[in-house]
């Protein structure tokens, strides 16, 4: 009887201390530690991947000003020719 294997990549636990050690070396945003951690370690990884393991040990917060949504609409009309 055939056996179902686990789906997807591996996860890779390196990228994680990568980033907690040029977080704690460099303390800057996800976007510029991107740059930082290709060019000294030779590692593509997104910034959104990074800031999620920032947000996971506590390093980076939300910005919930925003994800403020607007209480009202503004209202155009369809065809710019008509009126």
């Amino acid at each position: 009887m055939p056996v179902l294997k686990k789906v997807g990549r591996h996860k890779a636990s390196v990228t994680e201390e990568v980033i907690i050690e040029a977080y704690g070396q460099f303390k800057s945003c996800a976007s510029y530690l991107e740059n930082i951690i290709k060019q000294k370690y030779g590692l593509k990884i997104n910034h959104m991947k990074i800031n999620y393991v920032l947000k996971q040990e506590g390093l980076a917060m939300n910005e919930p000003k925003k994800w403020h949504r607007k209480k009202w609409i503004r209202y155009e009309r369809e065809c710019s020719n008509s009126l």
